[in-house]
């Protein structure tokens, strides 16, 4: 740091356990393992400046881990999803629940929305829901921190991916223009979703085929509602 008036400067450390050093490059230790919050504040004699304060974790940090679900097989929305969480202390002690929080967030592309915030304990559950986006690029994120008996804390993060299902719609006889949320399905190749999502189907009242018309009677499991949810 510099002064433009050339006036000496004071650098004061705030160490976070009642102690502070002074100096622009000090040296200090902390005899106790823990999580402290070091704030840093320089004086010219005419003007006082303070910094945010920086987190240091002293000692070994707690360790935490997602045991369930297994994070490598896919889930469909809709479906309930219980979690266990491992946390113990440097030395093996288990965490009490109260200093392990979840949470999950639905991600989406460069975007996420909050689900779950700061949920206390090493177990839990949730529902997927089945009502959010439609694109493929979605998946859910658990993040989880635990505190030990010193105040420091360690986060992980978890990815859990949807499942995904190729849908096909054929009208009989073909060339009918179904849609799926307002958009043309390819009738023959399909399309590729998020197994478990709501979707919109819609068809026609009318089309022609060969030079004849048809009226829509039914889907193939009976709906008689041109438009439908699925």
């Amino acid at each position: 740091a510099g002064d433009q008036n050339n006036d000496p400067l004071t650098y004061t450390w705030d160490l976070g356990d009642g102690r502070t050093v002074n100096g622009a490059n000090p040296t200090f230790s902390y005899p106790v393992a823990g999580q402290y919050k070091v704030r840093l504040t320089i004086n010219d004699t005419h003007t006082t400046l303070s910094w945010p304060p920086i987190t240091i974790n002293v000692g070994a940090l707690p360790t935490v881990e997602l045991v369930s679900p297994d994070i490598s097989q896919p889930v469909s929305a809709g479906a309930t999803v219980n979690y266990q969480i491992d946390a113990k202390e440097a030395d093996g002690t288990v965490i009490a629940d109260d200093k392990v929080k979840t949470s999950v967030k639905f991600h989406h592309n460069v975007h996420a929305h909050d689900f779950v915030t700061n949920q206390a304990g090493k177990t839990g559950s949730i529902t997927i829901p089945t009502n959010i986006e439609t694109d493929l690029d979605i998946w859910l994120r658990f993040y989880i921190t635990v505190t030990d008996r010193n105040g420091a804390t360690t986060t992980i993060e978890r990815d859990l991916q949807y499942n995904q299902a190729t849908l096909k719609l054929q009208s009989v006889p073909l060339g009918a223009a179904i849609t799926v949320d307002g958009t043309a399905a390819t009738n023959d190749d399909g399309f590729v979703g998020v197994s478990g999502i709501v979707r919109t189907l819609e068809a026609p009242e009318t089309f022609t085929s060969n030079g004849t018309g048809y009226r829509f009677s039914s889907w193939s499991d009976g709906n008689t509602n041109r438009s439908r949810t699925l």
